[in-house]
């Protein structure tokens, strides 16, 4: 006579199997996370490389276009002929309240002044004679330093002071005050390397005023 199985009792395994143990989600597996981050690393340094080489490229690209940009500038300031001056010896040039003219230009000047007091240049002397008329409402002083000598080079010279002294009797062109309405006569002297040229004068004029070329070609 069979008894009745109790349902709350487990059906019994046979005797000698093992329970099976359920599976792990793929999810909580350690070597699928391990793929995962390989192939992450992969693609990350994928497009890094690609990004490097795209902006070399670029900047390669840049850095030529630029040198094409410099180079064709120069070519063009090369190819650019030098403007003239619109004013030379003889004329009259307006520069804030002076009028000036050059009168005369001697160059290859080795010495200035007399046996007993003169100064020998280290090059050569470039004399300017000059006159410069006050044109403003007030006495004034006509400054040397304002005027500047310059060759075919674009150097640029200042005048000798004390060679001005030696260069010319009563040259007081740059040591008194001149009246409104009145000219003064005098000499620039410059020292200058024997091979320059001498090409034009450069005055400055005022504070405010734009500065003026004279020509000595």
């Amino acid at each position: 006579m069979s008894h009745p199985q109790n349902p709350q009792n487990p059906p019994q395994q046979p005797s000698g199997q093992k329970p099976r143990k359920p599976k792990k989600p793929l999810l909580k597996r350690w070597w699928f996370w391990l793929i995962v981050i390989v192939v992450l690393i992969a693609l990350v340094s994928a497009l890094g490389g690609g990004g490097d080489e795209t902006s070399t490229e670029s900047a390669d690209s840049t850095s030529a276009d630029e040198q094409q940009a410099g180079g064709g500038e120069k070519e063009a300031k090369a190819e650019k002929p030098a403007e003239e001056s619109a004013h030379g010896i003889g004329d009259t040039v307006a520069a804030d309240d002076w009028e000036i003219t050059v009168d005369e230009v001697e160059d290859g000047v080795s010495k200035v002044g007399d046996e007993y007091l003169g100064a020998e240049a280290q090059g050569q002397f470039v004399q300017i004679s000059l006159s410069v008329k006050n044109t403003g409402s007030e006495p004034d002083y006509f400054f040397e330093d304002d005027i500047k000598l310059a060759d075919d080079q674009d150097n640029t010279y200042s005048a000798d002071s004390e060679a001005g002294i030696y260069a010319a009797k009563d040259n007081i062109l740059f040591l008194e005050e001149i009246n409104p309405g009145n000219t003064g006569k005098g000499v620039l002297v410059f020292d200058v390397p024997e091979d320059v040229d001498p090409s034009r004068l450069t005055f400055a004029g005022g504070l405010f005023a734009d500065p003026v070329e004279i020509s000595l070609k």
